[in-house]
């Protein structure tokens, strides 16, 4: 397989499962080094296994995409394993491939991709490393 992303440092929230553990799978088989980031470390956990069995480069840090400290370390323990962020996939608070379509969330989990990538993108030293 091709290494299209080799050299790229990837963060994809909601990574511990669902579109993010693809996401995250594969842009790992595709050479980038990946951090996967969600509330949940053991699910993290499973997915960084997965990486790191094909020989992919990963790491999984328990966060909350709506915390700007918590999205502010995630990306700093990122840039300190495996050097500048290049790629921000937000995906936490998405649904997973599986099931039929939910209601309407409440506002607080609806408004996690928005609010997460306002987080992530407003913040001065993590607008830096991602641009």
């Amino acid at each position: 397989m091709a290494q299209e992303l080799a050299g790229q440092v990837a963060i994809v929230t909601g990574g511990g499962g669902g579109f993010g553990r693809a996401i995250a799978t594969r842009f790992a088989a595709e050479g980038a080094s990946v951090t996967v980031t969600s509330r949940t470390k053991s699910q993290l956990d499973e997915t960084v296994a997965q990486i790191e069995s094909r020989g992919g480069e990963a790491a999984a840090i328990a966060g909350d995409a709506t915390n700007r400290a918590d999205v502010a370390r995630v990306v700093q323990e990122t840039q300190q394993r495996f050097g500048p962020v290049t790629v921000m996939i937000n995906n936490a608070g998405v649904p997973g491939p599986f099931g039929p379509p939910l209601p309407p969330p409440p506002p607080s989990r609806h408004n996690i991709p928005a609010r997460g990538w306002f987080i992530t993108d407003g913040d001065q030293s993590i607008s830096q490393s991602t641009h």
